[in-house]
Parts: structure tokens; C-alpha cells; sequence
């Protein structure tokens, strides 16, 4: 499996691609929008170590953009996430909101009709509005879907719905 390792940075990222542990065959040093295209242009596996500065968080700020990501506090090893945002474009924010719930409406449906075809991501929705209410998990349906495209995106692969990631080791 290639593995390639990447030092983001605000505007200009160092790249360095290895078939081995340890033997790089190729370094590059890209702007964004060309490191964007490297991640698309990849046909393999690939294995992504990242490496980030302190201006690298705007790669959070494609979802933080839609406003889909929950206002953070913490403080030491506590860590509390409260409710969605609501930063970003608002109506981008608002599509994403109705189709979860139509979504979450079809799940349900199909719930009760036949439970046997629920795929993992419907039958998660149609749990989570049992236990904290249709509005509440519609939204959070939204938030999973918003992640969901930017992995998709990022990692330029079709979507699965039995994809599991794996922590490195």
C-alpha cells in the first residue's frame, strides 16, 4: 500500500510519497488547489499521514462552513460538545436539514415495512429519533452526511455504506 505523508499548512503543503517505511520515490511541494488534484489523482490505496501547523484548521472550515459542526467546550481532558453552530451559509445548511429528514421519513417508512432492507446509515437515523426526537436526529443526520461527503470528496472514493475506517497504529 502507498502511503503518503503530508505537512499541512495554511496555503502550502510538503508531500511525500512512499511505497516503503521509510523510502520516499517522490516529494512535492503544492498550493491547495493543487494538492486537492494530487488527492483525486491518487488510483490506489493509499495510506495518509498528516502532519498540521497551527494555520491547518482550515480544512475543518469545509464543514464548519455548512454550519454543521457542534460549538466546542472543553477545557483540560473534558471534553463537552453543545449544539449545532449554526455558523456558515444558511441555506446550504437548510437543504441539507430537509433532505436528512426526508431521509429519516423514508427510513421510518421503511422500517415499518420491511426492517430486513435498513442499511447501517438508516437504521442509525431511524435509532437515534428514537432516543432524541425526529428534529434532533435529523439534524445529526445531516451532520453525518456532511461528513460523509467530505470523506467521499477528500479520499476520492465512491461511498459505501459498509466502509468502516481503521485507527492507525
Amino acid at each position: 500500500m502507498k502511503r503518503i505523508a503530508v505537512d499541512l499548512a495554511k496555503s502550502v503543503y510538503q508531500v511525500a510519497a512512499g511505497v516503503r517505511s521509510g523510502h520516499v520515490v517522490q516529494r512535492k511541494r503544492v498550493n491547495r488547489e493543487a494538492f486537492r488534484r494530487y488527492i483525486q489523482e491518487q488510483a490506489e490505496a493509499v495510506e495518509w499521514v498528516m502532519e498540521a501547523c497551527g494555520t491547518a484548521h482550515y480544512w475543518a472550515r469545509i464543514v464548519q462552513a455548512l454550519g454543521m459542526t457542534p460549538r466546542e467546550f472543553s477545557s483540560g481532558e473534558r471534553r463537552k460538545l453543545g449544539h449545532i453552530s449554526r455558523l456558515g451559509n444558511v441555506y446550504v445548511r437548510t437543504l441539507l436539514v430537509h433532505g436528512s429528514r426526508a431521509a429519516l421519513l423514508a427510513a421510518q417508512r421503511c422500517q415499518a415495512r420491511t426492517p430486513e432492507k435498513l442499511t447501517p446509515l438508516q437504521r442509525r437515523a431511524v435509532e437515534t429519533a428514537a432516543r432524541i426526537g425526529h428534529n434532533k436526529a435529523a439534524v445529526a443526520l445531516a451532520n453525518k452526511l456532511v461528513r460523509i461527503c467530505w470523506a467521499v470528496w477528500c479520499h476520492a472514493r465512491r461511498f459505501s455504506g459498509v466502509w468502516h475506517s481503521t485507527k492507525p497504529a
